[in-house]
């Protein structure tokens, strides 16, 4: 049998690991994805001629996303992953983990890591993706800012 897209052959090697090693392989996809996302952010905000803002918004949101749901996959979790409901980066934080809900409970606890959260839950979601935002460049240079270090500290503490 001939399969022609990635995910399907994704899925199909997935069939044939048992449990744990499903969940750390998923991890590992979102992991690398999240880094796509984030190189093609940088790629969009450095554009010479027009940078692509919108466009380099998006990319740290699902940037954001992925590494979070790397992170809930690392420690034996599922976390929503369709619909609105898998883009929503608020829902994947409340993702329970046996009985805590461990990136929300860690983001509230940390103090530095609050205002960059407020600020990237509101700055994008599902349902903005056609939006034009019309912020001023040193605003989407301050949002990319937020998304980059919110990103690190998720790698720092719960990825690597």
């Amino acid at each position: 049998m001939v399969f022609y897209t990635l995910r399907n052959q994704l899925i199909v090697v997935f069939y044939f690991f048992m449990k744990n090693e499903k969940r750390i392989a998923i991890y590992e996809v979102h992991k690398i994805k999240a880094i796509e996302h984030f190189l093609m952010a940088e790629k969009a905000i450095n554009h010479e001629v027009n940078p692509l803002y919108e466009q380099m918004v998006m990319n740290c949101h699902m940037g954001v996303e992925m590494i979070m749901k790397a992170a809930i996959y690392k420690f034996g979790g599922i976390p929503p992953t369709h619909g609105p409901e898998g883009h929503n980066l608020l829902k994947i934080a409340s993702t329970k983990i046996g009985k805590r809900k461990l990136l929300l409970d860690a983001i509230n606890s940390t103090g530095f890591i609050q205002p960059l959260w407020h600020k990237i839950v509101s700055a994008w979601n599902i349902n903005k993706r056609y939006e034009f935002m019309g912020l001023s460049p040193l605003d989407y240079d301050d949002l990319y800012e937020a998304y980059e270090r919110f990103y690190r500290w998720i790698v720092a503490k719960f990825v690597d």
